[in-house]
């Protein structure tokens, strides 16, 4: 700043110089001489001499001028912020010396209230020193009580140690009991199971011995071939060709006892439109309608000569019976053809309607072996398996009504009358 101001200076001087040496010389082509004052003559040479470094001079005026006025304005608007900015600063100053001031009034006010509450405090201790005394001594006897206290308790706390620790022993000494106890039960368990395993093999071994016993039994004493030694009721019989298989022998009967019943139509339950393999095997219950199975009936016919009993009742309780004494019926391969009857007896009615089926292969709806030539007799009459010839005389395994009526289906000896109970005995004859 101080360099700009002297070569500011310095360029005014020249400035300056230069007026004065063109105002003193109007003519350029004046020289010195002994009619002019020395004065005057010697301002215009001396211009003269001096005009070219003028020039110069006043072209580096006009340079300088155009250069450092930009300068000089960027300069004051520079020095003008930073006065901006020295004055701000001023300012913040100045309102923290007036905060500082404040909190130094604040101070003075607080200290001023504590020397206030000091001297009261001092008056009240001066005033308490009994009191103070008092609650010293009453501090110093809860201090012994506490320090009694604490040794009372430490001692309780080493007895509840010492007790924990035998608990914990106690404890101990329990876990290993119900540790060898568990193992005890454990072993006792595959102990029992062993023994189960042990008693089931036993079991089976006397099952064994109990079903040789009986089998053994069974093989000395045989069976039965026939009902003719047995009571009433079911019993197993057994006939060369087949096992052992149950019958219904009969009881209390018009007939006497020692018959085997193979066909039975008390209460209409069971349906007779059966199938080929089903009168082949039988069917039905012994407690209401059955039929024995053909393929029983042909052993047992062959094993000895049997004798057949038809007993028959009507809706009016009357009843009657026939009798044949060669009964016998042909195997499967026969077509269980019923190969003979024998002689004919009777009981309260004289009427043979068994012979035209004599020498007749069994029919069914699925089977026909019947000699209607225009169909089959069980099919198209839908009365149930028989030996059918070209139809039949008398057919106990027709349709059951559970009242009297005349009808080519249902099951009849005399005309189409139906019955009411119907069973078919066999027995040896002799």
């Amino acid at each position: 700043m101080k360099c700009l101001c002297n070569s500011t200076l310095l360029i005014a001087f020249i400035l300056a110089l230069n007026g004065a040496f063109e105002a003193s010389a109007s003519n350029e082509t004046e020289f010195c001489s002994a009619s002019q004052p020395i004065d005057q003559q010697c301002g215009k040479y001396a211009y003269n001499i001096l005009k070219p470094l003028l020039t110069y001079l006043k072209y580096l005026q006009t340079k300088v001028n155009d250069n450092n006025i930009v300068t000089l304005i960027k300069t004051n608007e520079h020095l003008n912020e930073e006065l901006t900015s020295l004055k701000n600063t001023l300012k913040e100053k100045n309102e923290l010396l007036d905060a500082y001031r404040s909190n130094i009034a604040d101070l003075r006010e607080s200290n001023s209230n504590l020397r206030i509450i000091l001297k009261s405090s001092t008056s009240n201790a001066q005033l308490d020193s009994s009191t103070t005394k008092s609650l010293s001594n009453e501090l110093t006897k809860l201090q012994a009580q506490t320090a009694t206290d604490v040794k009372n308790i430490e001692i309780f706390l080493k007895n509840h140690i010492s007790n924990s620790e035998k608990c914990e022993m106690e404890r101990r000494n329990e876990t290993e009991v119900v540790t060898k106890l568990e193992a005890c039960a454990q072993e006792l368990i595959i102990k029992s199971n062993k023994i189960n395993e042990l008693q089931g093999q036993i079991n089976k071994l006397q099952d064994q011995i109990t079903n040789d016993a009986k089998k053994a039994t069974t093989e000395q004493i045989p069976k039965a071939n026939s009902c003719k030694a047995l009571a009433g009721g079911e019993h197993e019989i057994q006939v060369p060709g087949l096992k052992p298989f149950e019958v219904l022998c009969s009881g209390d009967h018009p007939v006497g006892k020692g018959w085997i019943i193979i066909q039975q139509r008390i209460n209409g339950q069971e349906d007779f439109e059966r199938n080929w393999n089903s009168y082949r095997d039988g069917f039905g219950y012994f407690w209401g309608d059955f039929f024995l199975g053909l393929t029983k009936i042909h052993h047992i016919t062959h094993s000895q000569r049997y004798e057949l009993y038809i007993y028959m009742e009507k809706f009016n309780t009357e009843w009657f019976a026939a009798r044949y004494d060669n009964f016998r019926v042909g195997s499967e391969a026969d077509l269980f053809e019923l190969q003979t009857l024998g002689n004919y007896t009777w009981t309260n009615i004289a009427n043979d309607k068994m012979r035209y089926q004599e020498h007749m292969k069994f029919t069914t709806f699925d089977r026909d072996n019947d000699k209607w030539m225009y169909g089959n007799c069980a099919k198209d009459a839908k009365s149930g398996g028989w030996w059918y010839n070209n139809c039949a005389t008398c057919n106990l395994n027709g349709k059951y009504f559970q009242t009297a009526i005349d009808d080519g289906h249902s099951a009849h000896w005399l005309g189409w009358r139906s019955l009411k109970k119907i069973q078919m005995l066999i027995r040896p004859l002799n």
